[in-house]
């Protein structure tokens, strides 16, 4: 029985960090949308925003019959962390295809 909790609490974190990443992933492309639209957009915005639904989300857990975490807080920051990061990865390789078909032999297509 040890080994079965032992792997659904590894599961859990996993849970954790994918809806976070996400999370993350969704909130980057709503920053950048933003971002085009208004100057005053930062990305420290999206970060605090990915924090407090980590701590409010860990904050509602406690009134339920699941345990709040720290843990689970930096797991949730770090795995939105994360698909911001892969977001942005992708979208700079997504970019770079496009600028790459635009420009064959160092001249552009017009």
């Amino acid at each position: 029985m040890y080994i079965d909790q032992k792997n659904d609490m590894i599961v859990r974190k996993i849970a954790h960090v994918g809806e976070y990443a996400f999370l993350g992933a969704v909130a980057m492309v709503l920053f950048r949308r933003a971002k085009k639209n208004s100057k005053s957009s930062s990305v420290w915005c999206v970060l605090f925003s990915l924090l407090a639904i980590g701590v409010l989300d860990e904050f509602l857990q406690s009134f339920s019959s699941r345990n709040s975490s720290v843990n689970d807080i930096l797991l949730d920051f770090a795995g939105g962390v994360l698909g911001m990061c892969l977001t942005t990865a992708l979208i700079k390789v997504i970019n770079f295809v496009k600028h790459k078909r635009l420009c064959k032999g160092g001249r552009h297509n017009e």
